[in-house]
């Protein structure tokens, strides 16, 4: 099984491809995401309706400049993602269960939505 930071990075790592079913594979079917926007993105389906629109626009970048692991169970990031809008930094905290992210919560300095 995974630890959580291989989790993550295996996120990051779609994200940065724009592979949207890798980015997916990452998360738990009824995955629970914070701080994309004012309420919390629910289930695979509803990330799979956030992220196919995302992943088609240029700039699209994270990277990664801390990581942690806490208790085989958390990943924590600190982050600056690149999209058109420009650079954002945010805090992650990724909850990961049976080898996928069930809860992610993020915090940025500039709203991400």
């Amino acid at each position: 099984m995974p630890d959580p930071a291989q989790v993550f990075l295996a996120q990051v790592d779609a994200f940065n491809a724009a592979d949207l079913e890798a980015f997916l594979a990452t998360y738990a079917d009824d995955a629970v995401v914070n701080g994309l926007g004012p309420d919390p993105v629910a289930g695979k389906e509803a990330l799979r309706a956030l992220y196919a629109e995302r992943f088609t626009q240029r700039p699209l970048r994270c990277e990664v400049s801390a990581l942690h692991e806490i208790g085989g169970r958390w990943a924590v990031a600190h982050e600056q993602v690149t999209g058109p809008a420009g650079t954002n930094e945010l805090v992650a905290v990724f909850e990961v269960a049976d080898g996928a992210i069930v809860r992610a919560d993020m915090s940025a300095r500039h709203p991400v939505a």
